[in-house]
C-alpha cells in the first residue's frame, strides 16, 4: 500500500456500511468474486480486480461501473471515473489498469456465498466475559472480502496474492452453517472445534465444482495455521488488520462529534450556500 497505509485499510475495512439498495459494497464484491472463480476464472486475475475496486469504492462508494453507464456515462467515461478513483486511493497503476466490476465470466455464485451474507459476525466475546454486540454486525461475507482484498494489498510477493485472497474468501465458509460465538464459543466446543469446522469446510468446498478451484481453495485455507510463507503473511497480516479496524471504527463512530463534522468534514460544504448554512447553525446554536 502507497499513501496512508492504516487510513486506506480501515477505508477498505469501512465498505461494509457502504451500500447500495441494501447490499454493502463488501457483500457484493463477495458475491462477484466467488461468481468469477466458480466460472472458471484465475485466481490471480480476481484478486486483482476485486483490490482494484475495493480502491475505487474508497473514493465512490457504491458507484461502480454498471452504475455510472446506466446514469449515462459511456464505458470509456466510466472506466476513466473509476481508473481516477484507484489512483486517487494511492492505488499503483497495475490496479488502476484493472478496475472494472463489467467482468465476463457469467456464471452464479456458490450457495454458501447467501448463506454467509446473511450470518453474521459473532462481536467480542471470551470466555468468561460479557459479549460486545456490535452494530452495526458484520457479515461473514463481509469479512471474507474485506481480508481477501486486504490480503492482495498487503502482500510483499504478487506470486503469493492469488493463494491469499483465496484464503480470505474462504476461511469462514465454517459459518455459512455455524453461527458465530467467536472465541468464547470456540472454548466451549473443546475437542469438537476441530472436527465441526473441518467437515463445514467440506461441505462448502464441495460446492465449487470449477476445475481445481475446491482443491485450491482447501490448500488456500490452511494458511490459517502459520505465518511461513508470503502468501499466509499476507493473509494473516490481513486477517488482524481487518478485525482490529473493524473495532476501531466502532470506538470512533462513538467517539464522533458535531464539531468534526462541521469543522473538519464542512457538513455545510463550500459553495454559494455555505455562509447561510453557517449562519443557520449559529442561530441555532449548533455551530460547536
Amino acid at each position: 500500500m502507497s499513501g496512508e497505509p492504516t487510513a486506506l485499510a480501515a477505508a477498505v475495512v469501512d465498505l461494509k456500511r457502504v451500500r447500495f439498495a441494501g447490499v454493502s459494497v463488501a457483500d457484493r464484491g463477495f458475491a462477484r468474486a466467488w461468481a468469477a472463480l466458480a466460472s472458471g476464472e484465475a485466481a490471480e486475475a480476481v484478486a486483482v480486480r476485486e483490490a482494484a475496486l475495493a480502491l475505487a469504492a474508497t473514493q465512490l462508494g457504491a458507484m461502480g461501473e454498471g452504475v455510472l453507464v446506466d446514469a449515462g456515462l459511456s464505458r470509456v467515461e466510466a472506466a476513466a471515473v473509476l481508473s481516477g478513483a484507484v489512483l486517487a486511493a494511492g492505488g499503483a497503476p497495475e490496479f488502476a489498469e484493472a478496475v472494472t466490476d463489467d467482468w465476463t465470466g457469467g456464471g452464479r455464485p456458490p450457495g454458501f456465498v447467501a448463506r454467509m451474507a446473511a450470518s453474521p459476525r459473532a462481536g467480542v466475546t471470551a470466555p468468561g466475559r460479557p459479549r460486545y454486540v456490535l452494530e452495526p454486525m458484520e457479515s461473514h461475507a463481509e469479512h471474507c472480502w474485506s481480508v481477501a482484498v486486504l490480503s492482495v494489498l498487503v502482500a510483499t510477493e504478487p506470486a503469493a496474492r492469488a493463494e491469499a485472497f483465496l484464503c480470505g474468501l474462504a476461511h469462514h465458509l465454517h459459518n455459512a452453517w455455524l453461527p458465530d460465538a467467536g472465541f468464547a464459543g470456540e472454548v466451549a466446543l473443546g475437542e469438537h472445534l476441530g472436527p465441526v469446522v473441518s467437515g463445514l469446510r467440506a461441505r462448502g468446498l464441495a460446492m465449487l465444482d470449477a476445475p481445481g478451484l475446491a482443491e485450491a481453495a482447501g490448500r488456500a485455507i490452511a494458511l490459517t495455521d502459520h505465518a511461513d510463507t508470503a502468501a499466509a503473511r499476507a493473509f494473516n497480516t490481513a486477517d488482524v488488520l481487518d478485525r482490529v479496524l473493524e473495532l476501531r471504527f466502532h470506538e470512533r463512530a462513538a467517539a464522533f462529534t458535531v464539531r468534526e463534522a462541521v469543522e473538519d468534514y464542512e457538513i455545510v460544504h463550500a459553495g454559494p450556500l455555505q455562509a447561510f448554512g453557517m449562519g443557520v447553525l449559529r442561530d441555532w446554536d449548533l455551530a460547536r
